[in-house]
């Protein structure tokens, strides 16, 4: 587990997200969201809202999703750093983008708004299963961003 922590941390920079997380379980379903709402919440980060349109969509706390930019197979990953409760509530999920040179996420950056159609797949085999049968206990996972954001988890 430790070693797939430290790789999904980022100590692999090189190569591009599919290519780093092709060993990784993804969802079988590619499914088609609309950004809701788009804001920079630094200068480095920006946050969206994505509601998702396909009922066969799901995710695991601490997960991603392959985020594709429209008309193209370009691909990046981001966190998903809202809870399922919310989306289970009103079928969004939130992203918060850091910025970067990769194509996607300057697109995401400079581009993309409110009203974007994008495309997305969860995946990921590191997240948090709260049905595991274990001592009871808190627990609190954070990282940082570009990973996952807690303020939501929490």
């Amino acid at each position: 587990m430790y070693r797939m922590f430290k790789t999904m941390a980022g100590q692999l920079r090189v190569g591009d997200h599919l290519n780093l997380t092709a060993k990784q379980t993804r969802q079988n379903v590619i499914c088609d969201a609309t950004v809701t709402d788009a804001r920079n919440i630094s200068k480095s980060v920006k946050s969206l809202v994505l509601k998702v349109h396909d009922p066969q969509f799901s995710f695991r706390p601490g997960q991603w999703v392959d985020f594709f930019k429209p008309g193209t197979d370009t691909v990046a990953g981001y966190s998903i750093c809202s809870t399922m409760k919310r989306f289970s509530r009103d079928g969004t999920i939130n992203l918060a983008v850091k910025k970067s040179d990769h194509k996607v996420t300057a697109w995401v950056h400079s581009e993309c708004d409110v009203g974007c159609k994008v495309r997305i797949r969860s995946g990921g085999d590191f997240y948090f299963d709260p049905n595991l049968d274990v001592a009871p206990r808190d627990v609190l996972l954070i990282a940082e961003i570009g990973r996952a954001s807690c303020r939501e988890r929490v």
